[in-house]
Formats: structure tokens, sequence, C-alpha cells
């Protein structure tokens, strides 16, 4: 079918499938982030729990502890705003 047509439409052709195939992957990444983000969130919200439960969190990195300290704040907020 590509052959069959002008050099002109072959190329715009061309380039509606990259634009197509980069709109697809953009879509992809912004899925596997918000995918991510969730893991994250119930990752921390288990390890929150854990605490809570009398476990200890020295074995958090500091990315893990600030992430945590977020979601407290986070928790934090809502149970003022239900009050």
């Amino acid at each position: 079918m590509l052959r069959n047509m002008s050099p002109l439409g072959q190329n715009r052709r061309t380039m509606d499938q990259k634009d197509f195939i980069s709109q697809q992957l953009t879509r992809v990444n912004e899925q596997v982030a918000k995918q991510h983000r969730e893991v994250r969130h119930k990752e921390m919200t288990n390890i929150m729990f854990k605490c809570l439960n009398g476990k200890g969190f020295e074995y958090l990195n500091m990315s893990d502890l600030n992430d945590l300290n977020s979601l407290l704040s986070q928790n934090i907020r809502a149970i003022e705003r239900r009050i």
C-alpha cells in the first residue's frame, strides 16, 4: 500500500505513524509513572502501618523517610479536615 502512494503521500503517512507512535509512547510513559506513584504510595502506607504496630523503621533510607513523612503529613491533613 505504501509503495503505491506518491512520495509526498508516503512521507505524510510516515510522519503520521511517527506522531502516532510518539503519542502512544507518551501515553504509556504517563501510565507507567502513575502506576509507579500508586505502588510507592502503597509501599509507604504499608511501612506506616508497620511503624504504628511497633516495627522499627531504621532500615529506611532518606528517600523512604521523606516519602513516609509526606504520606504522614497528607494523612494528618485529611484527619484534620474530617474533624
